[in-house]
């Protein structure tokens, strides 16, 4: 039993590490070696549990690194203690990659004006870990390369024309370029002086037509309220126009002029019985006899029978 425990010590693995900060960019090597530099065959690397590719050294290379080398490595040989081989397995190690720079960052104006100068900067620091890594930076108009490599982080244009209108990016590398990262794009567009503008009218947003079909609802909303108006005015109009004329009293009788007579009542007999017939007469004896009656009374109205003032025979 002591043997036993003697020799699981004796040949031990163990994954070394370079004890260093690690950055994108860098090269590291991980190395599984056995205490007592026991010989070991059939080495393996595994990150996070998950087995990379088998080796026949004992030596793993990452290069260059990146954020995704980041992790929990381990390694897993056969140690060769006397006439006997043993799988053994490392304890794990974790490998943690920094960043050597934040992805740049592309500011300056979106509209300049024509014959006006243009600054853009590309903004993005190294790593405090290693502050003083030497960084590129390239500038870009719609793909094309109008700037860089160059230390400098800004593009500096003296005067702009329509020309120079386009989407910007820019790029920052490392100096071996290992590391590349890209800005999202800037949209610069020169503007044309006042005097010489030319507007071209453009498709309307949904926000410009949601504003015309309020502004015409609106309008319309307004006509209908003013020819409600209107036409209840003159409903209102006539309608007390005809209750005025209905309530109005009836115009008084003409007045009758002195001397005119008022005939109602024409009564036609016949003579019954009478002088006998004079043929020098203009009358026939069968003439009908007529009565005229004068109806005259106070406010010229028709009175009866019993009222009449005067009889004419």
């Amino acid at each position: 039993m002591d043997r036993n425990m003697a020799l699981l010590l004796w040949g031990t693995l163990v994954l070394q590490v370079p004890a260093r900060a690690l950055l994108e960019g860098d090269t590291v090597t991980l190395r599984c070696r056995c205490s007592w530099h026991s010989p070991i065959t059939e080495i393996r690397f595994y990150n996070e549990k998950k087995g990379l590719q088998s080796f026949e050294g004992t030596e793993l290379t990452l290069s260059p690194l990146q954020l995704h080398h980041s992790g929990c490595y381990h390694c897993r040989a056969k140690v060769v203690i006397g006439f006997s081989q043993w799988w053994k397995e490392s304890a794990p190690v974790t490998v943690t990659v920094h960043e050597l720079f934040p992805v740049p960052v592309l500011e300056g104006p979106t509209e300049p004006t024509e014959g006006s100068p243009l600054n853009l900067s590309c903004l993005s620091t190294p790593s405090h870990l290693r502050p003083q890594a030497p960084l590129l930076h390239l500038f870009y108009r719609d793909g094309v390369l109008v700037g860089g490599p160059q230390g400098s982080s800004h593009l500096w244009l003296p005067a702009v024309g329509v020309s120079h209108s386009g989407n910007y990016t820019c790029e920052v590398r490392s100096e071996l370029g290992a590391v590349r990262k890209s800005s999202s794009q800037l949209c610069v567009t020169v503007l044309m002086p006042v005097a010489n503008a030319t507007i071209t009218p453009g498709p309307p947003s949904p926000q410009a037509w949601a504003a015309v079909a309020t502004e015409v609802g609106g309008s319309l909303l307004f006509l209908l309220l003013v020819l409600g108006a209107i036409v209840g005015w003159h409903w209102w109009h006539h309608t007390a126009t005809r209750k005025t004329q209905d309530r109005a009293p009836p115009d008084p009788p003409v007045p009758v002029e002195k001397g005119e007579v008022l005939y109602t009542h024409v009564m036609v007999t016949e003579q019954v019985a009478g002088p006998p017939w004079d043929s020098s007469s203009t009358t026939s004896p069968w003439d009908p006899q007529v009565t005229y009656a004068e109806l005259l009374g106070p406010n010229m109205r028709l009175q009866e029978p019993n009222k009449i003032y005067e009889t004419m025979t």
